[in-house]
């Protein structure tokens, strides 16, 4: 793995404190996600197995990102599962969202992309309520 095995291993060891650490990093995604449960979500390629897991447990259909601009509405508050490794590539797809009156609740997970469905899976189940 290379230059990336130090942050990975720390991460893995890291894991039995994952769900606080999502809780703190979280918060007011999960806070809001949870009161008003959104009616799509939509994932970044790399978190599409988080976003599989979510409409598997809470029946909430989920989407590419890129297929946002076609389906959401203003005011409308979708759920965006999105990697920071990969962030540069839907800025053009967040700002037409925003563009259009949609205010994602966005999940931004700045971890190694290898873990990063893990923490995508919790923030799933804590906002579908099967984990408190």
């Amino acid at each position: 793995m290379g230059a990336r095995e130090a942050r990975v291993k720390s991460e893995v060891e890291a894991l039995p404190d994952a769900y606080e650490w999502v809780s703190e990093r979280f918060g007011g995604v999960l806070a809001e996600a949870s009161a008003n449960p959104p009616s799509r979500v939509y994932y970044s390629s790399l978190l599409e197995a988080s976003a599989n897991y979510y409409t598997v447990i809470s029946q909430t259909p989920s989407y590419e990102l890129e297929a946002s601009l076609s389906l959401e509405e203003r005011g409308s508050r979708p759920l965006v599962l999105l990697s920071s490794v990969e962030a540069h590539n839907y800025k053009d797809v967040l700002l037409g969202l925003s563009m259009k009156g949609v205010r994602p609740i966005k999940a931004e997970i700045n971890t190694d992309p290898v873990t990063a469905n893990i923490y995508g899976a919790l923030i799933a189940a804590v906002i579908s309520g099967k984990l408190s």
